[in-house]
């Protein structure tokens, strides 16, 4: 990483993503010494708060950190207040920027990125950017965003952030593969009998419900967060490092459902009771709160594994893994949320700070998980939605 400072901007810096994650990561990599000497934080919003009024707003996020590293980094953040479609704002941006090594973190909803990024691109405002997921709703409308962005943004210099692929558990789950000659040996259809991808969450969608049911289960986490962790067990690993997201890209590419003799995808959906209480989802809304599907890989030493997604919400537990079973019996689970872990954020900044894009999700691994998406949801539509009790199994029963 370079010792250069930088200053590190974030749109929708009052936001829930921006309190929670996003500050206290960059205190963590201050208080580390991570953030290299002179570096600074622009928070930009529509607020009408100066600095003072931002640090204060902010500080509670900072409650895990020794208060004089807490005071001395919220010393470092200032405040600019603005909208995302007014060039003036973007000028006034431009003014209070002090480094010419920029980051731009689009910590905001998807709806908005366009106009940020032609902001930014307008006002001649150049550097690295953090995008958040969703990319897209589909593949037409991910290769739009795509060619919006790159428009402004050299490829090299655009980190999509899926928080997932920073996650420790993914990081072990490499590294025991680089390392561990007889466990990459075992990964195959010879001595695999399945592969469960999960992640099971005890809490429903939690205020989200708008943008919950114009996504559902699938896309809001089967789309990135499953496939990411799947393709990480399945790829062939490249000899570079700077190779890993093009062989996530063709693990995923890699796949398709399973399906029955009759041509119905081997898969389940299902929705949680109460589900419509929340007064944002429309009554009758057949979205999915949880799902369940068999896939299968052409990568040769995978060829008839049955891979199995599963998420949903508002069920018995939370879970986070990858498990494997073997066909002698034996079972090896790879747990996302390992204890006492690093938050991913820090992770992830810290990788876009020294240009590691390998934490990031590549333009094709995008599309390739679009590719395979959008028709997996036009055949889960066409299944029954059955209904299933809040803290239970979900529906899985049915598969």
């Amino acid at each position: 990483m370079s010792n250069a400072p930088i200053t590190f901007v974030i749109f929708g810096a009052t936001g829930d993503l921006a309190q929670r994650k996003i500050v206290p990561a960059l205190c963590a990599l201050y208080a580390s010494g991570a953030l290299p000497e002179g570096s600074d934080i622009v928070a930009f919003s529509r607020r009408p708060w100066g600095d003072a009024e931002y640090r204060s707003f902010i500080q509670p996020s900072l409650k895990a950190f020794p208060e004089e590293k807490a005071v001395k980094f919220l010393e470092r953040i200032r405040y600019v207040q603005g909208t995302f479609g007014d060039p003036a704002s973007f000028a006034a941006l431009k003014d209070a920027l002090r480094t010419q090594n920029i980051f731009f973190h689009l910590a905001v909803q998807p709806e908005f990125y366009e106009s940020i990024v032609h902001g930014l691109g307008d006002a001649g405002l150049q550097g690295s950017l953090l995008i958040e997921k969703p990319f897209g709703h589909n593949y037409a409308s991910a290769a739009s965003l795509e060619r919006g962005l790159e428009k402004y943004f050299s490829p090299e210099h655009i980190f999509r952030v899926d928080h997932y692929l920073g996650k420790e558990g993914l990081e072990v789950l490499l590294n025991r593969r680089r390392t561990d000659a007889d466990f990459e040996k075992s990964l195959s259809s010879e001595r695999i009998a399945s592969v469960a991808v999960r992640l099971l969450e005890t809490f429903d969608v939690e205020g989200r419900g708008e943008f919950y049911d114009a996504a559902g289960a699938l896309k809001d986490v089967g789309q990135n967060h499953l496939l990411e962790m799947l393709a990480t067990l399945l790829m062939n690993i490249p000899e570079d490092a700077r190779g890993i997201p093009q062989a996530r890209a063709e693990a995923i590419a890699g796949l398709a459902p399973k399906m029955s003799v009759q041509g119905a995808v081997a898969a389940v959906r299902g929705q949680y009771e109460g589900y419509h209480a929340d007064p944002e989802i429309p009554d009758g809304s057949q979205t999915e709160t949880y799902f369940k599907v068999e896939l299968r890989s052409a990568i040769p030493r995978w060829q008839d594994v049955p891979l199995v997604l599963e998420a949903g919400k508002a069920l018995r537990e939370k879970k986070s893994d990858i498990e494997i079973s073997y066909k002698d019996g034996s079972k090896q689970v790879f747990d996302m949320d390992i204890p006492g872990a690093r938050d991913a954020y820090e992770h992830m900044i810290e990788a876009a700070l020294r240009g590691d894009a390998t934490r990031f999700a590549g333009s094709e691994e995008v599309f390739a998980a679009w590719k395979l998406i959008d028709p997996l949801r036009e055949q889960l539509l066409k299944l029954p939605l059955h209904r299933y009790d809040r803290g239970g199994d979900g529906a899985g029963r049915f598969l």
